[in-house]
């Protein structure tokens, strides 16, 4: 992500526009618009943003963020509505012209691995998935319904920045059978900038942090506020070429699953701000990691809550890193050998 100053040399009149007022509060709408003229480095002149052909709620001096999309860069700035005229139609809003904006390449197809919860409309009735990866273009969504190729479904979703994204209209271009259930590859239709700007930014950070990976290297979490124990672990686990996020806090590191979309979690029960099982329920419950393979060692815990957690494997305090390492590796080939998903473009 890089900072520009000339924001008059990436607008155009007409240019869609997605309008964050709130950008504090995830939950805050998003609206659309568009540019309608400017002032350089006095303000900018946009359509009134509308929900349902009726004025959205806005007021004077608030704080909003602008996203709009230019020739394969994703471009963002903060800004303040300063004032807005009252006529019904051809009604325009006029925003501060910024000191400064952000903008992140990418590339239309640029997909990252995910795990992201969503539901979509199908046939009139609601349906639950987990999307397995995006991008700008479009989604695989794994689910145990079946949809028909050329369906058009809408999705809702909550990006794992926080933006939520709602009836996002899509075309399902691919089905594939996977472990009794279904792989939908979806195409996002077009016309819909404010799906396309904020997956644009969500795809591109995450990218650029490295946390998401688009090769097929295995990658496991490991949290461990114990260096020493965490760092042979590590050692043993990229000797076999797998790839290792460490965290040394328990919110460190569930705030890194969802981004990083490993393969498996590994947690040690004797971490002081929380322990690993109780860590290892959380993720239980929550949904589209009910199966990851969760792997917990340390301590000593009864059998029954072990079990009652849904510990994929449970390595007591005397085990050795080294025998955990070669159990875990274990269960990853196993894990690697099964039947992938489609790997070529569905969308």
């Amino acid at each position: 992500m890089s900072d520009e100053k000339d924001l008059d040399s990436y607008l155009n009149v007409g240019c869609p526009l997605v309008l964050h007022p709130e950008p504090f509060e995830a939950s805050a709408p998003r609206y659309s618009t568009c540019v309608r003229g400017w002032n350089k480095s006095s303000y900018l002149l946009i359509d009134r943003p509308r929900i349902n052909n009726r004025f959205a709620a806005i007021r004077e001096n608030q704080p909003c963020v602008v996203r709009f999309l230019y020739n394969g860069r994703a471009c963002a700035f903060d800004t303040m509505i300063l004032d807005w005229d009252t006529r019904q139609y051809h009604s325009y809003c006029r925003i501060s012209w910024p000191t400064k904006f952000q903008t992140v390449s990418f590339r239309k197809f640029e997909r990252v691995r995910a795990q992201i919860p969503c539901s979509f409309e199908h046939g009139g009735e609601k349906h639950e998935g987990v999307i397995e990866d995006i991008s700008i273009g479009g989604c695989r969504i794994r689910t145990s319904c079946q949809v028909e190729n050329n369906s058009t479904i809408e999705v809702d979703l909550s990006l794992p920045d926080g933006c939520v994204l709602e009836q996002i209209r899509a075309e399902v271009k691919n089905v594939r059978s996977a472990d009794s259930e279904f792989l939908l590859g979806c195409q996002f239709e077009g016309d819909q900038p404010e799906v396309e700007s904020d997956i644009a930014f969500y795809v591109t950070t995450v990218l650029e942090r490295g946390e998401v990976r688009t090769t097929e290297r295995q990658r496991v979490l490991i949290i461990d506020d114990n260096r020493t124990v965490a760092m042979v672990l590590r050692s043993l686990f990229e000797q076999k070429g797998i790839e290792v996020l460490p965290a040394l806090a328990t919110l460190d590191g569930l705030s890194r699953l969802r981004l990083s979309s490993p393969d498996a979690i590994l947690i040690s029960q004797r971490m002081t701000d929380l322990p690993g099982i109780d860590s290892a329920r959380l993720i239980r419950a929550t949904r589209g990691l009910e199966n990851l393979p969760l792997f917990l060692y340390g301590g000593d815990i009864p059998p029954d809550e072990i079990k009652k957690a849904g510990v994929t494997l449970y390595f007591a305090q005397r085990i050795p890193a080294i025998q955990i390492a070669k159990r875990v590796l274990a269960e990853l080939e196993k894990l690697a050998k099964q039947p992938p998903p489609a790997t070529q473009s569905t969308f």
